[in-house]
């Protein structure tokens, strides 16, 4: 279509692009998105039906049936696991033992079969498709081994030795069946120096009510201003008549003091398990809602208080459905 333009501008110095999509029959702003493309100049020019009617490639659906034929016949040869490359790759994996060394022995070797990837055989191995000489599923050594969701890992946190965990707490808090049981975690800025402090109180009934949950700018990262952030905490809930029987935390360094907290709160302090956030999800669920509205970019040292407020203001009116009864 370039090439098309360029050659009736030719003929017509002052042809704009408006008059060049009435002359071919079609709308103005299908002509500019095309142009704005940027593909080749032999898929945008043009040819002739009859003499009379000028067909673009780009408006053609006969163009793009044949686009789309000729970029079938391109491809390669389909990528059919066959029984001669399970035969040799489980006689290559017995030897060496190793994924890797046995799909570089295929490769080097002469072949006339299809060689997966190495991910493919992973997943093909995993779902018990490949099988050794006497029929078996092929497996492998798993050098990671991840714990299951809910049972946290036996590992204590570094430097870090808790009075109280979380399987202390009392029934009530862990099944949210009653107020006052609060889960304190932090958002990060993009710069990592400074963050939000936020707080929720997972006891929740009508869908209607404002949520109790607090946000609190932090200069630093540090547990000398979470202490000072959980001051105005407290003031606050004295404010609204609310009440702190527990709080629940992660290990995050700006929450390991403990007896400062429970200084400021005048409340027992629990800590998860290490590396178990799914144990507080109710302040995990409320750090997603605020970065809906502050994305990971985001610097908290420059964003204005009234702003912070609002998203504040937001989150705790924000429409929820009713709770499920356990």
């Amino acid at each position: 279509m370039h090439h098309a333009l360029e050659a009736l501008q030719a003929n017509d110095p002052d042809l704009s692009i408006r008059e060049f999509a009435k002359r071919i029959g079609e709308e103005e702003s299908t002509v500019r998105n095309i142009l704005n493309k940027g593909t080749t100049a032999g898929r945008l020019t043009y040819w002739l039906h009859d003499q009379k009617e000028r067909g673009y490639f780009d408006l053609s659906p006969t163009f793009a049936a044949e686009e789309t034929r000729r970029r079938a016949s391109n491809k390669g040869p389909r990528g059919k696991i066959s029984n001669h490359f399970m035969r040799d790759f489980a006689k290559e994996y017995a030897e060496k033992k190793s994924v890797s060394y046995a799909l570089k022995a295929l490769r080097e070797a002469p072949h006339t079969y299809h060689i997966p990837s190495r991910s493919a055989v992973y997943r093909l191995m995993a779902e018990g498709k490949l099988l050794d000489k006497n029929g078996k599923p092929l497996t492998h050594k798993h050098y990671r081994k991840k714990h299951p969701r809910g049972t946290p890992p036996a590992n204590p946190p570094r430097n870090h030795t808790p009075k109280r965990i979380i399987d202390d707490l009392p029934q009530a808090a862990l099944d949210h069946t009653e107020p006052g049981h609060f889960q304190m975690d932090t958002v990060h800025s993009s710069d990592g120096r400074s963050g939000l402090l936020t707080l929720v109180d997972p006891h929740h009934v009508d869908p209607e009510e404002p949520r109790r949950f607090y946000m609190y700018f932090l200069p630093a990262l540090t547990q000398d201003a979470v202490t000072a952030a959980l001051r105005h905490f407290r003031r606050d809930l004295r404010a609204n008549g609310h009440e702190l029987k527990t709080l629940l935390t992660d290990n995050g360094p700006e929450f390991l003091h403990a007896d400062k907290i429970e200084a400021s709160l005048r409340a027992p302090v629990h800590y998860c398990h290490p590396y178990c956030a799914w144990e507080k999800g109710s302040i995990e669920r409320h750090n997603r809602l605020v970065r809906t509205y502050h994305h990971k970019p985001t610097d908290f040292s420059k964003q204005s208080p009234h702003t912070l407020r609002q998203t504040h203001h937001l989150i705790v009116h924000y429409p929820r459905s009713p709770r499920k009864a356990p």
